[in-house]
């Protein structure tokens, strides 16, 4: 825990300003924004005040893992709310300058990465994974969208990962059954039925395969369930 008694993180909001759009998804949208020093900052924000609990969850989980060089780092301690009549929630995280571990697949058109790249990536992912499940948190939505790509901190190499958006992710001491399961195409069949086991550190594992079947050119079965 002494990671969380560390000095808390702020953001001057007056000083930032738009540099652009870059993502929407289920929960809002993710922008660039830029402050008087030039430094750059990922605001995700949601027009529902529904995502509240998430985004909190969000940033007590980017804060345990304050520094770790595989989980993406909180640049603001707090949720951010706008004042009306915008009624927004937002927070703040480091931007990603090489975006995600989607795009890198994409711009393969559905041929296979090179096993050297596959195999940095899936490492650099298992090493994220092994700090959130020896301290009992399960990510539970792990996707090639949620992996960021950032400019490499060793030399000679060209790319680092980092796992992002816990917005759905399990953390100790709390009950699985009241978690939402993630994105299905990504998802074990046992954790989609009406009684589908989650929080359990495999749920992320099984995600893991789904990635590298894609980053070999594949495509992951949905193994959603069904009424018989």
């Amino acid at each position: 825990m002494e990671k969380m008694m560390r000095e808390p993180l702020r953001v001057d909001e007056s000083s930032l300003k738009h540099v652009s759009v870059l993502g929407r998804g289920s929960f809002g949208c993710v922008s660039l924004q830029r402050d008087s020093n030039f430094r750059l900052y990922a605001k995700k924000s949601s027009s529902s005040f529904n995502q509240l609990k998430d985004f909190h969850k969000e940033v007590r989980i980017m804060l345990r893992f304050r520094n770790h060089p595989r989980i993406v780092q909180a640049l603001s301690s707090v949720v951010h709310l706008s004042t009306p009549p915008e009624q927004r929630c937002h927070i703040y995280m480091e931007y990603a300058s090489k975006g995600t571990l989607f795009n890198m697949i994409s711009r393969f058109r559905g041929t296979p990465m090179s096993e050297n790249m596959i195999g940095r990536a899936a490492f650099m992912i298992l090493q994220g994974l092994e700090a959130l499940h020896s301290n009992g948190y399960v990510h539970c939505d792990l996707k090639p969208a949620n992996v960021l790509v950032f400019p490499s901190t060793t030399v000679g190499e060209p790319w680092d990962l980092k796992l992002a958006d816990f917005g759905c992710s399990k953390e100790p001491c709390t009950d699985s059954r009241s978690l939402f399961h993630g994105t299905e195409q990504y998802m074990p069949p046992e954790s989609l039925g009406p009684d589908g086991v989650m929080g359990s550190s495999t749920v992320d594992i099984w995600s893991l395969g789904c990635m590298i079947i894609e980053m070999f050119g594949g495509c992951p079965l949905n193994m959603g369930w069904s009424m018989p």
